[in-house]
């Protein structure tokens, strides 16, 4: 009889390889998962308006890479943190200066936005970067950027002494055209103006040199010449909404390519580029003695006729009290003028600020000084001369404080004053009190003396001596008519001066006769031949 083998191995059911698979499935599900996940980020809102978990998108150029998936309240409860799921292919668009902002509908200075989240409702808007470290935390904008990270083009910063209504968004225009927009305002509390970052784009940047100079381009420019009245504006959406312009001023040179984020002045308007045409600057102190009344900022400073430079001011904030009192203790008035090296062809750079330094050193010890002069005597208005003097005290630059000192002469209308002055000052110095009283006296001794010619001329003596006078005259021209032609002692005149010309002929040849023969007075004149008497036959023959 045959036994049957008995095996005591166990073996696996084929009814494990479900549960198995099933396993390995869902292994496979989570590791795949895991790895196709996308990057996990965190963005920090001041604000969680308008977002809401797993429904708000977050997308870029229309194209949703990932979802929001919790809100949390930030430690100090002053923001919010959006923490968002992001699929794989976003992770090398997270880059350090990526930027992400929440789009709704808004109505601005450009224009209305955001429609589409009407019916939608609002998403996280994303812009790549471009740099290249990566980063996961962020912090939202609180508006739509003017102008993406990518963008090309150059960044720039304008400083304004005052603080101007120009907001984000504002165009900038270079001749009419929009060529970039501004990203920030912001208020310098230290001197009340106004900071603006702005960005031009390319190509346009290239059009910024060192000699670009921008101003306020918002409403209207009028200017009244003898063409009559004159109009300008930039654009029509700076005329409304307001802008900057810039351009190179008209005697400045091209200049040369600005570096990004490079600062630039604001100037109020296209007007005042031209007063400042160049960017580097020497800044010297002038102290007079005399009156700055009609010296105005802005007016001009010259060297014999020719713009070198502006008056920024008159202040004694400018100067220490050595400067203002000096060592005779009278009160002097600083002013602080902007001389521009540009202005005499030399470069507008650092290095010709350094040598304009040396030539204005170089003059003053020649005899360099700055005088005030009028430009206007019917308005008073005056302004800073340059000029050589061969008078001039010997004199250096000083430096007091932040500027330089530089050495100022009286010329001019001044020293006319200072001649009045000085004559009047003599002429209250004169004895006046005694000068009057003997001119007093000289004034009774005159009268008493015309009282005495009118006593004589009262005198019955004096009065005839007019008829008396005229008698005369009247025997005097009688005396005269018995002179004249015609009149006998007239004509017997003229007959004694007729025979004494004849006698004075004769006495003539009579001197001729005695010059040629001196014996004629005694010895006569010769005879001629005695005659012969004639014979008669001769007679009868004739």
């Amino acid at each position: 009889m045959e036994h049957p083998d008995i095996n005591n191995k166990r073996s696996l059911s084929p009814i494990w390889a479900i549960p198995i698979l099933a396993l390995l499935i869902g292994i496979w599900m989570v590791a795949h998962t895991y790895m196709t996940r996308g990057p996990e980020i965190e963005i920090r809102f001041a604000t969680a308006e308008g977002i809401e978990v797993g429904k708000t998108k977050i997308r870029l150029r229309a194209v949703t890479l990932g979802t929001v998936e919790s809100i949390e309240l930030a430690e100090n409860l002053t923001a919010v943190t959006v923490r968002a799921r992001l699929q794989r292919f976003a992770m090398d668009l997270l880059r350090e200066d990526t930027q992400f902002w929440v789009v709704k509908p808004k109505l601005g200075p450009s224009g209305v936005s955001g429609l589409s989240t009407l019916l939608s409702g609002p998403y996280i808007e994303m812009a790549p970067g471009s740099s290249t470290t990566p980063r996961q935390q962020f912090r939202g904008l609180d508006d739509v950027p003017v102008t993406p990270p990518s963008t090309p083009g150059i960044h720039l910063e304008l400083v304004s002494p005052s603080a101007a209504a120009l907001g984000v968004g504002k165009p900038i225009l270079y001749r009419g055209y929009t060529v970039g927009r501004i990203e920030t305002a912001t208020l310098d509390p230290s001197t009340g103006g106004g900071r603006y970052g702005i960005f031009i784009n390319a190509p346009y940047n290239d059009l910024v040199t060192s000699s670009t100079r921008f101003w306020n381009a918002s409403g209207l420019s009028l200017g009244l010449s003898a063409d009559g009245v004159s109009v300008k504006t930039e654009s029509l959406e700076a005329l409304i909404s307001g802008g900057v312009a810039f351009d190179v001023p008209t005697d400045a040179p091209p200049g040369m390519p600005v570096a990004p984020n490079a600062q630039f002045e604001l100037f109020s308007d296209y007007e005042s580029i031209n007063e400042h045409a160049f960017r580097f600057h020497q800044d010297y102190l002038l102290m007079f003695d005399t009156s700055v009344r009609g010296l105005r900022s802005g007016a001009p400073v010259e060297y014999r006729g020719i713009r070198v430079g502006t008056v920024v001011g008159a202040s004694f904030d400018y100067a220490d009290d050595e400067a203002v009192f000096g060592a005779d203790g009278h009160i002097r008035v600083p002013v602080l003028v902007r001389l521009d090296p540009g202005r005499i062809n030399i470069a507008d750079s650092e290095e010709g600020r350094a040598e304009f330094a040396a030539i204005i050193e170089q003059g003053v010890a020649e005899g360099l000084r700055a005088t005030l002069r009028h430009g206007s005597l019917v308005t008073g208005q005056l302004f800073v001369a340059l000029d050589f003097f061969d008078d001039a005290a010997p004199a250096q630059i000083e430096t007091r404080g932040e500027y330089a000192m530089l050495p100022t002469q009286s010329t001019g209308l001044e020293n006319i004053e200072n001649k009045v002055a000085a004559v009047l000052d003599k002429i209250v110095e004169l004895p006046l009190d005694s000068a009057i009283m003997n001119l007093a006296d000289a004034a009774q001794n005159a009268s008493n003396a015309l009282h005495t010619i009118d006593h004589i001329l009262q005198q019955p003596e004096v009065a005839a001596l007019p008829d008396n006078v005229a008698t005369t005259l009247v025997e005097l021209r009688q005396t005269l008519d018995g002179f004249s032609p015609g009149s006998p002692v007239h004509t017997e005149l003229e007959q004694v001066l007729t025979d004494l010309s004849s006698t004075l002929a004769g006495l003539d040849d009579l001197s001729q006769t005695l010059s040629a023969k001196p014996s004629a007075l005694v010895f006569s004149k010769p005879r001629g031949p005695d005659p012969e008497p004639r014979s008669q036959s001769r007679s009868a023959d004739r």
